[in-house]
């Protein structure tokens, strides 16, 4: 029902980034600290799990809670058996290393898609209720009128995953849009990643740019945002969103 995006080429001025990180211009720094702080997160689990190996090749007891996660507690008393036989010294080299690949796995996969509670779905808590009450209004006269159907959503966390490939789930899911027209539009904003996205149907997008949409984040949304201002951010964008979107007039024969 909507166009994925194009990758992202590396270029800022590319029109087909229609999503930005407000904070781009320290993410290189932040990603090199990032990197760093996780590879001294994975080495002191290898220790940890080297330890923990050492304690079990020499009968000690080793307490199965806050060490291995939950699914693989059963295999405990198996590690315990393989590292009783002392003479097994790459079995005891082998599951060091799955109990460090084990300690360091991730706890969830990919966000769960949230319920469509409504036109605007403030799932991060960023909008007072007389401002989900406005967005709710006009988003609803706005389709009576022009049979677009534009939603809001924000979320605490994208949980490590692209704001591209989040909203686009979301998007099909949700089933944005007339069926036949694909005139749906999602406006995603997850203020912990600083990060904006406008999705549009593969029917709007012929109407609505990429470099359009990127223009209303860059320059009506994110310098709000960049003040704290993220319900003036949001209102004014979806404001200008909507009067970008009437270029797609929809005839009274094809509703």
């Amino acid at each position: 029902m909507v166009r994925q995006s194009a990758a992202n080429c590396g270029n800022p001025q590319c029109p087909r980034m229609r999503s930005w990180d407000w904070c781009n211009a320290s993410v290189l720094p932040l990603a090199i600290l990032g990197l760093h702080a996780r590879l001294a997160r994975w080495f002191a689990r290898v220790r940890r799990s080297h330890s923990i190996a050492v304690a079990l090749m020499h009968g000690h007891n080793v307490p199965r809670s806050g060490i291995l996660p939950g699914a693989v507690a059963p295999f405990f008393d198996c590690f315990r058996l393989v590292f009783a036989h002392r003479g097994y010294a790459m079995c005891r080299f082998l599951t060091s290393l799955l109990l460090a690949g084990l300690l360091q796995a991730p706890s969830g996969s990919a966000a769960e898609v949230p319920r469509l509670a409504g036109r605007v779905n403030d799932y991060a808590d960023i909008l007072p209720s007389s401002d989900r009450a406005y967005l709710e209004r006009i988003l609803s006269a706005y389709e009576a009128e022009t049979t677009h159907q534009v939603a809001v959503l924000t979320v605490r966390s994208l949980h490590g995953e692209s704001i591209e490939a989040f909203s686009l789930r979301v998007t099909n899911a949700w089933g944005l849009g007339q069926k036949g027209l694909n005139n749906g539009v999602l406006v995603t904003l997850a203020p912990a990643e600083h990060a904006v996205r406008i999705e549009l149907g593969t029917g709007m997008s012929r109407y609505v740019s990429d470099a359009e949409a990127k223009r209303i984040i860059d320059e009506t949304m994110v310098p709000a945002f960049r003040v704290g201002d993220m319900k003036g951010g949001l209102r004014r964008g979806v404001d200008r969103l909507l009067q970008a979107c009437r270029a797609y007039k929809v005839s009274r024969r094809a509703q």
